[in-house]
């Protein structure tokens, strides 16, 4: 009974979220011009971009990005050096990226940060790039892209998202990014389609406030002190939506435990809360170990063992 009784709670519980939700599955804010005009949608140029599969969208698989970003908190900027590692999926010369239309290119190049400058245009947050020669199917390529600017802000986050800058009650900074409905490429350059999701990610955020944390996805590698800055590494070892990649800047400490799966393999819990909230994590996180059993004895193991919880 106890289990049957979870159950309905968890189905009732996941219906809700489907009905609140379902406006931002596709991934993207869809953008509709005259919605009540004769029954019909006609949606935007921008969405159009993002939301088509067009061949020089569909005609390459991203399989890694590499994300190293400068998060300037004194003048709500971002920017930094992204590789996209993707692989032909028939012979190609051309493909579409996208980034949102505040942040700049500053500059695009082919297979590392000092290989060759490519040819490309921007139309809304389309960016078609020309390949120096055309690409055989099956062939592994990287696209190197140094970007800056200021991020739209997000308005009502999660529903109208962007970047979200705050302070805590100390006035320390404490921000984050909402993208499920606007696309990642609202903060890095990207394939902002929910239709082809990494292998995997490695990220590393560097910000000048040496007394707070980012906090990523994955794996935390470590931390590297620079002279007026504070480097933080993540990775994911698992395919994600892009949507999902993000980051948290703040004034973080972390509580640990471990939970023991119902196969016997040991899971890393890794709670990162605001420092004044310390002893009301330790009282609410009681619970998780709990959870995660029943969600395993119900649906099968926790997918992500090896990038913990």
């Amino acid at each position: 009974m106890f289990y049957w009784d979870i159950i309905q709670k968890i189905s009732c519980f996941l219906i809700i979220i489907v009905v609140f939700s379902s406006c931002s599955l596709v991934g993207i804010n869809l953008k509709v011009k005259n919605p009540k005009k004769a029954g019909k949608y006609k949606f935007d140029q921008e969405t159009i971009l993002l939301g088509e599969l067009t061949p020089i969208r569909d005609n390459f698989d991203v399989i890694f990005y590499d994300l190293d970003i400068q998060i300037n908190t004194y003048e709500k900027k971002i920017g930094g050096w992204v590789e996209i590692k993707s692989m032909a999926k028939s012979n190609i010369d051309s493909i579409q990226l996208d980034l949102d239309q505040p942040l700049a290119i500053n500059e695009l190049r082919w297979e590392n940060k000092q290989g060759k400058e490519l040819d490309y245009s921007r139309k809304e947050r389309g960016v078609f790039i020309k390949l120096p020669n055309q690409i055989e199917e099956g062939s592994i390529f990287s696209i190197y892209i140094k970007y800056e600017g200021k991020p739209i802000k997000a308005k009502l986050p999660p529903w109208y998202g962007g970047l979200v800058w705050k302070k805590d009650k100390n006035k320390k900074d404490w921000l984050g990014v909402a993208c499920e409905t606007e696309g990642a490429s609202i903060w890095f350059p990207c394939k902002d389609h929910t239709s082809d999701e990494p292998d995997s990610v490695h990220l590393n955020f560097t910000i000048p406030n040496k007394d707070l944390f980012v906090v990523s996805n994955g794996q935390f590698i470590g931390e590297a002190e620079h002279k007026m800055s504070k480097s933080f590494e993540w990775k994911v070892s698992y395919p994600i939506n892009l949507y999902n990649i993000t980051f948290y800047v703040g004034d973080f400490k972390k509580l640990e435990e471990m939970y023991t799966g119902i196969n016997g393999k040991e899971l890393e819990l890794s709670y990162y809360v605001l420092s004044d909230n310390i002893e009301k994590a330790k009282k609410h996180f009681i619970q998780v170990k709990d959870h995660i059993q029943v969600y395993e004895t119900i649906y099968g193991e926790y997918p992500w063992y090896q990038d913990g919880f």
